[in-house]
């Protein structure tokens, strides 16, 4: 097509770069395949049942990538690893945070939110002197609506459904992380605690949402459907294809029940189950531990005896256990209404106790 003189011809695609930019960008994607640091992330999001993909890895050194140009720092193999080593050198120099703030809010954002996503990881997995102090959220592509508690009840009860696809709802329902943190977990890290009916899962770092290993709490009851199933299949964790589980089980809660179901839709109904309960009953730092996040108060202790201290899975037991269990709310009383009439009843049955003892003394001296 002629273009008239003075005026500009549209290109409806961008112009590709030539070969000697296409070299370089190779060059400083090879060279960052052998960065130490970047080996050591990638190495530590890795299991034996799910390696990290070709894309995942070429994902994670684009990102690398692109805040090295950014910072204006050279590409070479050990570039991020210097960098790591000179934030652990330098903990209260916040030069480093301060680039990676202005480097997240470039355009398009969705992307450089994510490569900032990245390289935080980097940095917290490193080392514990190398953590950067900043945090990310990163939104969702689409929204969660809330589901109705019979319409949860109705799809994880339905008969196109297998018994791995309730393990699958049922582990999600209790555990308050992603779902890659409860499947992968090995099942040596599930301990039951005696005495009571529930179990308590050591989820290591490289498992978790936030990278920090943390404790969750499950029923018992399920702990042997998943042992039982395991030993049937062969497995080594809860359920390693549960990619493919939860995939069969949204499917089926659009095509059935016109209801968008993810796993990521659990781990939100924790917390809003959580949020409702008062402090006096659960402290926040608890729940908060459970989820895997960092507590509002205090710290993230290195090392929490769940089988020593049973203070949080009583409290677990008695106010956030009833809340996560999936039932019919619309025709059952919900447990914390339960509990509280409990609570009343006894303190007037005490009430009671105590006026009969006071009766029962003023009679003895009126005789």
């Amino acid at each position: 097509m002629k273009v008239a003189k003075g005026q500009t011809r549209h290109l409806r695609y961008a112009p590709r770069h030539d070969n000697q930019y296409n070299q370089r960008h190779a060059d400083a994607i090879a060279k960052l395949a052998q960065d130490d640091a970047i080996l050591a992330y990638i190495a530590d999001l890795s299991t034996s049942e799910k390696p990290v993909s070709h894309r995942h890895k070429r994902q994670i050194l684009h990102s690398c990538r692109h805040f090295l140009n950014y910072i204006a720092e050279p590409i070479t193999t050990h570039a991020i690893k210097d960098l790591c080593e000179w934030k652990a050198a330098n903990q209260n120099d916040n030069r480093l945070e301060i680039k990676l703030k202005g480097f997240k809010t470039l355009e398009p954002t969705n992307s450089h939110e994510r490569y900032t996503s990245v390289i935080l990881g980097i940095f917290h997995r490193y080392s514990r002197n190398s953590r950067l102090d900043m945090t990310i959220h990163i939104s969702a592509r689409s929204k969660h609506l809330p589901i109705k508690e019979p319409i949860l009840l109705a799809i994880r009860n339905d008969n196109e459904l297998g018994d791995e696809h309730r393990i699958a709802i049922d582990l999600m329902a209790f555990i308050g992380e992603r779902y890659t943190a409860g499947n992968t977990t090995p099942l040596t890290e599930f301990f039951p605690i005696e005495g009571t009916d529930f179990v308590v899962i050591d989820i290591p770092a490289r498992c978790t949402k936030n990278g920090i290993a943390h404790p969750s709490i499950i029923p018992r009851e399920l702990w042997e459907r998943i042992c039982e199933n395991a030993q049937k299949k062969g497995y080594r964790t809860a359920l390693p294809n549960y990619v493919a589980r939860w995939y069969q089980i949204t499917q089926l809660a659009k095509r059935k029940y016109n209801t968008r179901l993810t796993s990521h839709y659990f781990r939100r109904r924790f917390e809003t189950a959580c949020e409702t309960i008062p402090q006096n009953d659960m402290n926040i730092n608890h729940w908060m531990i459970l989820e895997g996040c960092k507590p509002s108060h205090g710290h993230m202790p290195d090392i929490y005896s769940m089988s020593t201290d049973l203070q949080i899975i009583h409290e677990y037991q008695q106010f956030l256990f009833p809340k996560l269990t999936l039932r019919n709310t619309d025709t059952i009383a919900s447990e914390s209404e339960t509990s509280k009439l409990r609570r009343q009843l006894a303190e007037q049955a005490e009430q009671i106790n105590n006026l009969t003892k006071l009766l029962s003394q003023l009679a003895a001296r009126t005789t």
